[in-house]
């Protein structure tokens, strides 16, 4: 809620800003702070670091080997509302931007704001939102209760799979391959290949000195890269595209449905 007066102050003062998500409490207020950074001639960026995660980069260049993409599934279990019921639906609206900015990259061509979104919950902050977009199959699943902490991604093709874990920051290609012996094999393969890329992933990042939100750095470098050229066009999030995820996020919070709803 001070996301707002204090964007606006910053606007006016002619400072470039980088804002924790959500960049606005609803998509009205968010329209309000890009057109204040607009009219000072400043850029404003919301840290939609998820989508600039390393594993986001490798599962992009992936595409074309999983085939025609089916369905994008993500399982986010967070303990961000600590033992607060009251807080959970509050926490789980805050999560929101992280797999929202992610299909904004995994499906371009596509305006979030523009679906028709089916949600259902079972209690504080146990949601389940859902919508298919340029015929790809989105789930976003997250639970406030459940432990342990995860933030899990699963793009399914045609041919294979990408499997992310987002916490950690890194991705696993599962070949799609239908066979007897490759069915048996499976848990063996996809638990090597995770065992494999964790490792390595953990030993690279604690070289960066990297330990915590992974995709942070690269977005906010290349928000500074856009302030050094003075080029809006290289925010690393359009505003076009902060505006379409506002509205996609309004219109999940206004179609929660069930019992323990708020």
């Amino acid at each position: 809620s001070s996301h707002l007066p204090i964007s606006l102050e910053l606007a006016a003062a002619k400072l470039h800003t980088l804002i924790e998500k959500p960049l606005a409490e609803t998509a009205s207020e968010t329209k309000m702070v890009i057109d204040a950074f607009a009219e000072n001639d400043t850029l404003v960026c919301p840290t939609h670091q998820y989508a600039f995660q390393r594993c986001m980069t490798t599962a992009l260049a992936e595409l074309p080997r999983l085939g025609t993409l089916k369905r994008i599934a993500f399982d986010i279990a967070s303990a961000g509302g600590g033992s607060e019921p009251g807080r959970f639906d509050s926490v789980a609206a805050e999560i929101l931007p992280h797999p929202l900015s992610m299909i904004q990259r995994l499906v371009p061509n596509t305006r979030l704001g523009s679906l028709p979104w089916s949600v259902r919950c079972s209690g504080a902050g146990e949601w389940l939102a859902s919508t298919v977009a340029d015929g790809v199959l989105i789930s976003i699943s997250i639970s406030l209760a459940s432990r342990p902490t995860a933030f899990l991604t699963q793009l399914s093709g045609t041919q294979s799979s990408f499997e992310m874990n987002n916490f950690h920051d890194y991705g696993v290609v599962l070949n799609g391959r239908v066979s007897r012996t490759a069915k048996i094999a499976q848990p063996i393969i996809r638990a090597g290949r995770h065992l494999g890329a964790a490792a390595s992933n953990l030993t690279l990042r604690a070289l960066r000195g990297e330990f915590a939100y992974p995709g942070l750095r690269e977005i906010t470098k290349r928000f500074y890269g856009a302030i050094a050229s003075g080029n809006a066009h290289l925010l690393p999030v359009p505003t076009a595209m902060s505006l379409d995820l506002a509205a996609a996020r309004e219109n999940i919070l206004a179609a929660l449905t069930g019992p323990g709803c708020a």
